[in-house]
Protein backbone atom coordinates (compact mmCIF):
# COMPACT_ATOMS: atom_id res chain seq x y z
CA UNK A 1 0.00 0.00 0.00
CA UNK A 2 2.62 2.52 0.75
CA UNK A 3 4.66 2.11 -2.63
CA UNK A 4 0.84 3.01 -4.34
CA UNK A 5 -0.29 5.66 -2.04
CA UNK A 6 2.73 7.73 -0.31
CA UNK A 7 0.20 9.82 1.77
CA UNK A 8 -0.19 9.56 5.49
CA UNK A 9 -3.45 6.88 5.71
CA UNK A 10 -4.21 4.35 8.27
CA UNK A 11 -6.20 1.28 8.56
CA UNK A 12 -9.03 1.41 10.79
CA UNK A 13 -12.52 -0.28 12.01
CA UNK A 14 -15.74 1.07 10.84
CA UNK A 15 -16.36 2.05 14.36
CA UNK A 16 -13.77 3.63 14.63
CA UNK A 17 -13.88 5.84 11.62
CA UNK A 18 -17.67 6.49 12.96
CA UNK A 19 -16.80 7.31 15.65
CA UNK A 20 -16.68 11.26 17.32
CA UNK A 21 -14.22 9.97 20.07
CA UNK A 22 -11.72 7.98 20.98
CA UNK A 23 -8.08 8.59 19.07
CA UNK A 24 -9.83 9.53 15.32
CA UNK A 25 -11.07 12.27 17.38
CA UNK A 26 -9.63 15.20 15.85
CA UNK A 27 -11.90 15.30 12.31
CA UNK A 28 -9.32 17.42 10.70
CA UNK A 29 -6.45 15.58 11.02
CA UNK A 30 -8.86 12.51 10.26
CA UNK A 31 -11.28 14.18 7.86
CA UNK A 32 -12.08 11.20 5.21
CA UNK A 33 -12.59 7.06 5.67
CA UNK A 34 -12.94 4.61 2.87
CA UNK A 35 -15.56 2.44 4.67
CA UNK A 36 -16.90 -1.35 3.56
CA UNK A 37 -19.83 -2.73 3.00
CA UNK A 38 -20.65 -6.08 2.94
CA UNK A 39 -24.19 -7.25 1.39
CA UNK A 40 -25.58 -10.89 0.16
CA UNK A 41 -26.90 -11.05 -4.08
CA UNK A 42 -29.33 -13.56 -4.07
CA UNK A 43 -29.28 -15.81 -6.63
CA UNK A 44 -32.74 -16.45 -9.05
CA UNK A 45 -31.71 -19.51 -9.68
CA UNK A 46 -32.21 -22.63 -7.48
CA UNK A 47 -29.03 -24.26 -8.59
CA UNK A 48 -26.60 -21.26 -8.01
CA UNK A 49 -25.13 -20.19 -4.57
CA UNK A 50 -26.12 -16.35 -3.07
CA UNK A 51 -22.87 -14.70 -3.29
CA UNK A 52 -21.13 -12.44 -0.67
CA UNK A 53 -20.29 -8.84 -1.78
CA UNK A 54 -18.30 -6.23 -0.36
CA UNK A 55 -18.29 -2.90 -1.45
CA UNK A 56 -16.82 0.73 -0.05
CA UNK A 57 -17.87 4.38 0.50
CA UNK A 58 -16.27 7.60 0.97
CA UNK A 59 -17.05 9.18 4.84
CA UNK A 60 -16.27 12.87 5.26
CA UNK A 61 -15.87 12.51 9.24
CA UNK A 62 -15.84 16.71 9.41
CA UNK A 63 -19.86 16.99 8.55
CA UNK A 64 -20.69 13.47 8.96
CA UNK A 65 -21.48 12.97 5.18
CA UNK A 66 -21.07 9.43 3.55
CA UNK A 67 -20.98 9.24 -0.42
CA UNK A 68 -22.57 6.46 -2.20
CA UNK A 69 -20.77 2.98 -2.41
CA UNK A 70 -18.72 2.22 -5.78
CA UNK A 71 -21.44 0.07 -7.21
CA UNK A 72 -18.63 -1.97 -8.06
CA UNK A 73 -18.92 -4.24 -5.67
CA UNK A 74 -17.13 -7.69 -5.35
CA UNK A 75 -16.87 -11.12 -3.55
CA UNK A 76 -13.07 -9.90 -3.40
CA UNK A 77 -12.59 -6.31 -0.91
CA UNK A 78 -9.33 -5.84 -3.09
CA UNK A 79 -11.22 -6.10 -6.58
CA UNK A 80 -12.83 -2.95 -5.36
CA UNK A 81 -10.80 -0.98 -2.85
CA UNK A 82 -7.97 -0.71 -5.20
CA UNK A 83 -9.74 1.08 -8.21
CA UNK A 84 -10.85 3.25 -4.98
CA UNK A 85 -7.21 3.97 -3.89
CA UNK A 86 -6.26 4.74 -7.28
CA UNK A 87 -9.23 7.32 -7.78
CA UNK A 88 -7.86 9.06 -4.40
CA UNK A 89 -4.12 9.07 -5.81
CA UNK A 90 -5.07 10.33 -9.35
CA UNK A 91 -6.92 13.33 -8.56
CA UNK A 92 -4.56 14.12 -5.19
CA UNK A 93 -2.04 14.97 -7.78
Amino acid sequence: MEKKYPYRFEFASNLDIMERGGKYTDSKLYRFGVVGQSYTLHSMYMNRPDVGVEDFYFYNRSNGKSYPVTHKGSYSKIVTFKPIINTIVKNAK
